[in-house]
């Protein structure tokens, strides 16, 4: 199938943009032979998946790089933001997305600079989804002394969160972590063990 070749014609890859199967234009998009016109083309394409895989491709344009970053879709800005092709304006933007997903993929960007590092860091909204989604027990110690306590609720539901955070959580100041901690089954299980 010409849409899976990555050694495939461009032009075939061209035409076969235009196929009304969702799956034919999804190889298509993802296809390293693609050319970024034809990825430009699919840009506009009605299936968000398609649209990802365009977002995804290396030989995706800048300019239609920006053009995805203002997509509707969460999916397509996400993986937008993880291409490491994009300027650091595309990347500053996705940094200020109103979805904090979006927000806390550019920190894994190769072009992350520290100043939007500092700023997605210091946004506690983002803190807490940042807390909920990590699976990096660093990340959960450094967030387990954060001042809102929220964020340090959100450190105590995480699975990957250490036995030594919780420990240190289970004497937090406010009630409410402290209650979380007690009510978190491996620190239970750690306790009763």
């Amino acid at each position: 199938f010409p849409s899976h070749d990555t050694s495939a014609d461009p032009n075939i890859l061209d035409e076969l943009s235009q196929d009304k199967n969702w799956v034919v234009r999804f190889h298509v998009a993802q296809n390293s032979s693609t050319s970024s016109d034809t990825l430009d083309y699919l840009s506009e394409d009605v299936d968000v998946d398609v649209k990802c895989q365009v977002a995804r491709n290396i030989n995706t344009k800048l300019e239609t790089l920006g053009k995805l970053s203002k997509d509707k879709k969460i999916p397509v800005r996400k993986e937008v933001s993880k291409n490491c092709n994009i300027n650091l304006e595309i990347l500053e933007n996705l940094s200020q997305d109103t979805e904090p997903s979006i927000c806390l993929s550019t920190l894994k960007n190769i072009n992350c600079t520290e100043t939007i590092r500092s700023r997605v860091m210091s946004d506690v909204i983002n803190l807490i989804a940042l807390a909920r989604m990590t699976m990096d027990p660093d990340i959960l110690d450094e967030l387990s002394k954060h001042e809102s306590h929220h964020v340090r609720k959100a450190v105590v539901s995480n699975w990957d969160v250490s036995i030594e955070t919780l420990n240190f959580l289970s004497n937090d100041n406010n009630e409410e972590v402290r209650s979380y901690v007690l009510r978190n089954s491996k620190y239970l299980l750690h306790i009763t063990s």
